[in-house]
């Protein structure tokens, strides 16, 4: 079953790997056809069926969400709708944040009905709880995400939930509250949590939420990166071992029982008593966690091991994995894009084989060698998704694992059901859980604060290599006798050295793709030049989420130049978190203070130059006689070698770009203009468009923003000309690169290039000249 089983992921895996959704009616068709024509194949011709049905299985699930999306033409359209609150809000001072299944559209006609949404409310939100429902005016927009190298996919995430538009609440006197839902799992253990966990008199009642419901929403940023460092972060998702914990303790009841009173046995065997008892502990504590996706998954894996027992069947557990991974994948196709389903699924199968052909001496020599391999098979996989891996997880997790699991949330869980019967108990069974987490985080903090802790490393385009390690550690775990076992780890030497770093005299730039603002990122042989860190973007920066994560991912440890144009929040909202990463050596600014940063910049003259590895920089603007403020002072530097130019103009107005014809006229002209304002009337006058003359101009702007940049009569200024516009908003992250004389540069758009199933069918944007750059420009 397990092979079955492997060939169906195949082909699930296959369809989510396709730029997008092939035609529903021939899948169809072959469901029907090939359903029966499995029970009569037996051969191993069998085996490439199985991954066909799995290919378009997973088609007519996708099929349903991606046709109750919200339309990308009707971005920014707003709507009147009735919703229910589903799951539980996260409330901050500025916003809340919460999804909502839409109950009706009062005033349009997109199938949104039963859908899922993600809404913020902005300021003066009420006291939003689960099961509420509410008549409301929305601006929704299609889901829609930050498109670049090594960033979090925010589309898939949205697919993957099940999510089918975005947006906010719009101010609107008639909002109101019109009642609730009759029955709300989600409402019950909101309130259940509340009234249970005292936030005032606890040390860690985030900690304790999330052990309990599954809420992490209180689990601070501290806690978390202590989690990680040390390994520990998967105790506080619900999952199996929360489950299998829950279970347990309905099958030691059963085996107690029935070990006291023996007569039982002659009404029903003991060991199939034991596994019907397991299921409703794990029923409920899944339910508390508001049956989360792992939850299920676990659900479903316990279920077929308990109808295996009842069923009187012994099965290799390698079977019943098989039949576990096949169910999870029927239930939902879309499980393969969390990363919790890859981790998971090999955690059981390390051990599985190692419990199989492995045995072990006894039981601290079972669990140390179980701790040792689930660090190092899921290694790999944590550097894919993560980019980081902890170094003393093994430890960490021998320790931690059974004093969380036996220890803390026994002692929880008791509470929680001692709370419907005698509150004293309840509140003092809490109050030794909450003790012992304290102490469990003092030991924690220890560990994560070890020079080495934890191993960070951006895999980039050689993820596929960590695979391939993956797949050879787990081959090491069959049984000894089979052949060719050091033929992957052979095959893979060739690989094991990094990629060379390009020559010297090449240059690259990239655009990020940070919203409304501006980031790019210029990267030579042995140096790298960040000019702009994009926008704030509520609790988060375009730094912390796009511009960091995209240096790690290109294995830039250090940035030797920052250029902050101006003190405007769309360039430089993410200074702050950029310059705490601790990984800038020298900062340029045309402000004397940098927002929400007590380092002092150095001021960027005009004239000021240097050269990296071949290519040359040179501040044009502003020079010591400009007497202008804010946009018209930004920094506007020139990037050069042998194959090209680039000209990086910040925001600079009509006046700055007159100053520049008039003082710099001979070193304006650039093969590449970024558009100064991001395409805003008050700038790219037309005769300063002539004094560049680019072949290329890249316009960094949000996607729908509010502002309409680039504006239409600019954009026609450079078309007219015959200049090739590049826009961030529709083709994401823009790469272009400088090393061939005599030579366009290259060029390659980032969501062209990575359109998936879940992005929708305007992957190649409303751009044409994107149109050219899809195609392998």
């Amino acid at each position: 079953m397990l092979l079955r089983a492997l060939m169906f992921l195949i082909g699930v895996f296959g369809l989510y790997r396709l730029p997008e959704l092939p035609a529903l009616w021939p899948c169809l068709l072959v469901l029907i056809l090939l359903l029966p024509a499995l029970l009569y194949i037996k051969t191993p011709w069998q085996l490439p069926l199985w991954a066909i049905l799995g290919f378009c299985w997973a088609v007519l699930q996708s099929a349903a969400l991606l046709d109750a999306r919200w339309p990308v033409d009707d971005s920014g359209k707003e709507v009147v709708a009735t919703i229910e609150v589903v799951g539980i809000p996260k409330v901050a001072p500025r916003r809340s944040k919460f999804e909502a299944r839409v109950l009706a559209l009062h005033n349009d006609t997109h199938p949104l009905k039963g859908a899922r949404i993600r809404l913020s409310w902005y300021r003066d939100a009420p006291a939003l709880e689960p099961g509420q429902i509410w008549r409301l005016r929305l601006r929704l927009k299609a889901p829609r995400g930050f498109s670049n190298p090594g960033n979090f996919d925010y589309e898939q995430w949205l697919f993957r939930h099940n999510i089918a538009a975005t947006g906010y609440v719009r101010k609107d006197p008639q909002n109101q509250l019109v009642g609730e839902s009759r029955w709300s799992l989600d409402r019950w253990r909101a309130r259940f949590a509340k009234q249970l966990i005292d936030a005032e008199s606890l040390q860690q009642p985030g900690i304790l939420k999330a052990l309990l419901i599954g809420d992490r929403n209180d689990v601070s940023p501290a806690q978390w990166d202590m989690l990680t460092r040390t390994g520990t972060n998967h105790l506080l998702a619900i999952s199996g071992l929360h489950i299998g914990l829950a279970a347990s303790l309905g099958y030691l009841l059963a085996q107690g029982l029935w070990r006291l009173w023996p007569m039982l046995c002659l009404w029903y065997p003991r060991q199939r008593a034991a596994a019907l008892f397991s299921l409703p502990p794990a029923v409920i504590y899944a339910a508390l966690a508001g049956f989360s996706i792992p939850t299920q998954r676990a659900l479903l894996m316990l279920s077929l091991f308990c109808l295996n027992i009842l069923a009187g069947r012994r099965q290799h557990p390698l079977n019943v994995l098989g039949w576990g991974l096949l169910g999870v994948l029927v239930w939902d196709t879309k499980a393969v894009l969390d990363p919790g389903f890859w981790l998971s699924f090999t955690a059981v199968t390390v051990i599985f084989l190692l419990s199989t052909f492995h045995p072990a001496k006894n039981r601290w020599h079972a669990a140390w060698r179980v701790q040792l391999a689930l660090s190092l098979l899921l290694a790999p996989l944590t550097l894919i998704f993560f980019s980081q891996a902890s170094v003393v997880s093994p430890l960490s997790n021998l320790l931690a694992v059974p004093y969380v699991s036996i220890g803390v949330v026994p002692v929880l869980l008791i509470g929680a059901i001692t709370s419907f019967v005698y509150t004293p108990l309840a509140n003092a069974l809490l109050q030794l859980a909450d003790s012992m987490l304290a102490v469990f985080f003092r030991v924690l903090a220890w560990a994560a604060e070890l020079d080495g802790a934890a191993w960070h490393q951006a895999l980039g385009a050689q993820a596929w290599l960590a695979g391939a390690v993956l797949f050879w550690l787990l081959l090491w775990l069959l049984p000894r006798g089979l052949p060719g076992r050091l033929l992957p780890l052979v095959l893979l030497i060739p690989f094991a050295w990094g990629q060379p770093r390009f020559a010297a005299g090449r240059f690259d730039i990239i655009a990020l793709d940070v919203g409304q603002g501006l980031s790019v990122v210029v990267e030579t042989a042995q140096h790298t030049l960040v000019y702009d860190t994009g926008p704030s973007l509520g609790q988060h920066t375009a730094a912390e989420l796009v511009l960091i994560p995209f240096l790690q991912f290109e294995q830039r440890a250090q940035i030797d130049a920052l250029v902050v144009s101006h003190s405007d929040d769309d360039h430089a909202g993410g200074v702050a978190d950029l310059l705490r990463a601790e990984i800038t050596h020298t900062v340029y600014s045309s402000v004397d203070h940098l927002p929400h940063s007590r380092r002092t910049p150095q001021p960027c003259v005009a004239g000021q130059h240097w050269s990296w590895d071949g290519v040359n920089f040179e501040f044009l603007h502003p020079d010591s006689a400009w007497r202008g403020k804010d946009n018209n002072r930004s920094c506007v530097l020139r990037i050069s070698n042998a194959a090209g130019s680039v000209l990086l103009a910040g925001d600079i107005e009509r006046s700055a770009e007159a100053h520049l014809r008039q003082t710099q006229r001979e070193k304006l002209r650039s093969d590449v203009l970024f558009m100064p304002h991001h395409g805003s009337l008050t700038s790219s006058t037309s005769a300063f468009i002539d004094a560049v003359a680019p072949h290329y101009a890249i316009a960094s702007v949000g996607f729908r923003n509010r502002f309409g940049f680039p504006k239409p009569e600019v954009l026609q200024r450079y078309t007219a000309r015959g200049i090739e516009v590049l826009r961030t908003d529709c083709g994401g992250a823009v790469r272009m690169r400088f090393d061939r004389p005599a030579e366009s540069p290259s060029i390659f758009a980032y969501r062209p290039a990575h359109c998936r199933v879940w992005s929708g069918t305007d992957c190649l944007g409303s751009c044409s000249s994107l149109q050219a750059q899809a195609k392998g420009r």
